[in-house]
């Protein structure tokens, strides 16, 4: 099974599951490329299975300070603010161009990295079951005040196509969601941008949808050929701020080319 694809199923299950426990939740984290890490939450340490994913259950409503860790990393700690609010979550962790992010599966919020700390040493990595993931979650876990910093959708407005002659039909926000399913059960950023090709040929999309999917994307070289591949079909004119998304000077004065700016 691809493992993109055991992300939703396993994601898929724990949410049938807590379903039956009404008062707690659980934050999942899927490391992207499988890569190991450890979660340091109320002072416990949880590591990641075999797959780089790992459970943080038995959540009550609140915010949780999150860190995010990595072997042979001198200890530094990538910290997230989190907030659990009736219901459970799913994030996928990248390392963007912009440093470590949550992207969340559902609503494809950003939680970006917060303030580093270099004070707690990395873990020995065992090989915990499963379960044991379950079982080692605190009971009455302590609810921190920070805010996310989180980009999230909101349901969208009516919007008038009147910005771009190639936009017949806006997409919904399912449309939105099956598309970015696809392109993050891809392997390759190729393949990402074939599958948003696809979409374009049936929809349009808004400037946001599309800054929420180009996270996906690691290199400019990338983002950007996916930004191109957009441009005839969005439903907006914000498609210029876009350009907030890339670092390198090159492909900033190619962004600048193909929207006229």
């Amino acid at each position: 099974m691809d493992i993109r694809n055991l992300i939703y199923a396993v994601f898929f299950v724990f949410c049938c599951e807590s379903s039956i426990a009404q008062q707690t939740h659980f934050i999942y984290i899927q490391a992207d490329g499988n890569q190991s890490f450890f979660v340091k939450l109320n002072d416990q340490f949880y590591n990641s299975s075999a797959s780089g994913y790992v459970i943080l259950p038995k959540l009550r409503d609140g915010c949780y300070k999150v860190k995010v860790g990595f072997p042979n990393s001198d200890g530094i700690l990538q910290s997230f603010d989190c907030k659990v609010d009736k219901k459970d979550i799913g994030y996928l962790l990248k390392n963007s161009q912009r440093g470590w992010v949550l992207f969340n599966l559902q609503t494809s919020g950003i939680t970006m990295a917060g303030a580093h700390d270099m004070n707690n040493p990395a873990p020995q990595v065992n090989e915990n079951a499963f379960a044991a993931l379950l079982s080692d979650a605190t009971a009455d876990p302590n609810q921190n005040t920070a805010k996310p910093i989180a980009v999230s959708l909101k349901e969208k407005p009516q919007v008038q196509l009147t910005y771009n002659s190639n936009c017949k039909e806006e997409a919904s926000n399912e449309d939105f969601l099956e598309l970015r399913k696809k392109m993050a059960s891809s392997k390759k950023d190729q393949e990402m941008i074939s599958e948003a090709e696809r979409a374009f040929k049936h929809k349009c999309f808004t400037t946001d949808e599309i800054r929420n999917l180009s996270v996906l994307f690691l290199k400019d070289e990338s983002k950007y050929n996916f930004f191109d591949a957009a441009y005839p079909h969005v439903s907006d004119g914000n498609f210029n701020s876009l350009q907030d998304q890339l670092t390198d000077d090159y492909y900033i004065s190619r962004f600048r080319v193909m929207t006229n700016h």
